[in-house]
């Protein structure tokens, strides 16, 4: 493609976005009564509990918490004991920080020296340019936005006593089932069961209860993975910063990612995300290939010294919002990972899981009050969902299209970031954390999106005319990928 082509390019992604953005202006006010919740009254039957809760992760504590400062009972039931491993990028936003102040658990973590916030970070691009505040200015410090690394098998457990101090808690129990007779739902925990109102489904990704239930579309698996690792504190050399994206041109739209937590070890995770060539299979040979040849992981993470505390892990991902069968089951809300409660190009899913979690709080209090069980009380759960984070997941699922075809916007983006420094870094870091919307780069930053557009036909120019050669290997990982597409291909012919 020529420069004007790639013109023509932004353009077009100018002209969606402002598109999708009156439209969904339009949509809200369309269906604004479909968000009210109090149309139709039902009989609430004899459940035990106003909601029973599966999984006690932060979709399902949070949802727990908010439901008990309402004074309902709930239950909350997880399979596992806590605190327990759980793969994860350990990267709290800055809306899931507002939610962990709101229920009194951020000060605990931070008094009990478990969570570092982000003071330093940025990203590389995939042909090497670095776009990593190294000027002694904190993260933050421009637009107020924070981050903070915090270890999953730690903080869930500060929010599951959170919860536990207001509503039942059991914990190692595992959920084999549950139906729906005469306006309650009955559960299934083995050796006993329960019966409530409502029954909120909170239980991973892979949800076994919701696809059992018909709640999740047959076809609609998870679409993603991620990896999780920890390089041990004393054992690695990285100290320029506290946390880095790293874009390779193997696994776009998705990349790699360090990030240091308060004990100084440092977390290595791969995101492989829609949109790309790349697979599950791609991320060992990735990690293997980056550890040797990526030069600020070969830096950060040298092999001599190298020991891993936790060694990778990789677990599925729902992205972008899961397809939900409303009629399948009545009264039943799926939150978080469940509901693919996760951003498309970033794979972020802590903030909106918790923010989808006050959401269902409200909705089943408000279905309490009202005696309104219907569909349509339901439906306005997944239509509030929708107005706080769902347009985010469609803006995000077009602009990790376009950076799988056109990676040089990486570059063009890291270049110009670097020349404006921390205003840049806040920029950016509101846009990927869910702070603000995706669309204001182009709408509330016109001056910014015109230098990068700039800068993409000067990278057209130095990588595609003038041949410069790029500052690392730009084929990291690439040889496990093809390999991988050409065998899909053979298989996919043999199907066909």
């Amino acid at each position: 493609m020529d420069h004007n082509h790639w013109l023509l390019l932004l353009i077009v992604v100018l002209f969606v976005l402002l598109v999708a953005r009156v439209g969904k202006w339009l949509y809200r006010r369309r269906q604004a009564a479909r968000r009210k919740i109090g149309g139709k009254k039902e009989e609430r039957g004899a459940g035990t509990y106003d909601a029973i809760i599966v999984g006690a992760g932060p979709a399902g504590a949070t949802s727990a918490y908010f439901l008990g400062c309402k004074g309902r009972k709930v239950l909350v039931v997880d399979k596992k004991k806590f605190p327990r491993p759980k793969p994860c990028g350990d990267a709290w936003c800055q809306p899931a920080l507002g939610i962990l102040e709101e229920m009194g658990v951020l000060s605990k973590m931070e008094a009990d020296g478990v969570a570092r916030r982000v003071t330093r970070g940025g990203f590389v691009s995939p042909s090497g340019i670095h776009c990593i505040n190294t000027d002694g200015a904190t993260y933050g410090s421009v637009t107020g936005c924070k981050t903070y690394a915090i270890k999953r098998r730690l903080a869930d457990e500060y929010l599951v006593r959170a919860a536990a101090a207001l509503v039942e808690v059991r914990e190692g129990t595992t959920c084999f089932g549950a139906s729906f007779g005469r306006g309650a739902w009955t559960v299934d925990l083995g050796s006993r069961t329960e019966t409530s109102a409502v029954l909120i489904v909170c239980d991973g990704a892979t949800s076994y209860l919701a696809r059992s239930l018909g709640v999740l579309v047959e076809d609609d698996q998870p679409d993603s993975v991620c990896s999780h690792a920890y390089a041990r504190a004393g054992s690695h050399a990285w100290r320029d910063a506290d946390g880095v994206m790293l874009f390779n041109r193997a696994l776009l739209p998705g990349y790699s990612a360090l990030f240091r937590h308060a004990d100084d070890d440092v977390y290595l995770g791969t995101y492989v995300l829609p949109g790309g060539a790349a697979t599950s299979r791609s991320i060992a040979p990735f990690e293997a290939d980056a550890l040797r040849r990526h030069p600020y992981v070969v830096a950060a993470l040298p092999e001599a010294t190298l020991e891993w505390s936790e060694r990778r892990v990789v677990a599925p991902i729902r992205t972008g919002g899961a397809r939900v069968n409303l009629d399948a089951a009545p009264r039943c809300l799926l939150v978080g990972d469940a509901a693919g409660h996760v951003d498309p190009l970033t794979g972020e899913g802590i903030h909106t899981a918790m923010i989808a979690a006050k959401i269902a709080a409200t909705c089943v209090d408000e279905m309490l009050v009202t005696s309104d069980f219907s569909r349509a009380a339901v439906e306005a759960y997944y239509l509030r969902c929708y107005d706080a984070f769902g347009f985010e997941f469609f803006s995000s699922s077009l602009a990790a299209r376009i950076i799988y075809r056109c990676p040089l916007i990486l570059d063009a983006l890291a270049a110009v970031g670097a020349s404006r420094g921390q205003t840049f870094l806040d920029f950016f870091g509101e846009l990927m954390t869910g702070c603000r919307p995706k669309s204001d780069f182009l709408t509330a930053a016109p001056l910014l999106a015109l230098r990068v557009a700039l800068g993409v036909l000067y990278q057209v120019y130095v990588q595609k005319i003038r041949r410069t050669p790029p500052l690392q290997p730009v084929d990291i990982g690439q040889a496990s990928v093809d390999k991988q597409a050409a065998a899909k291909n053979k298989r996919d012919k043999k199907d066909a």
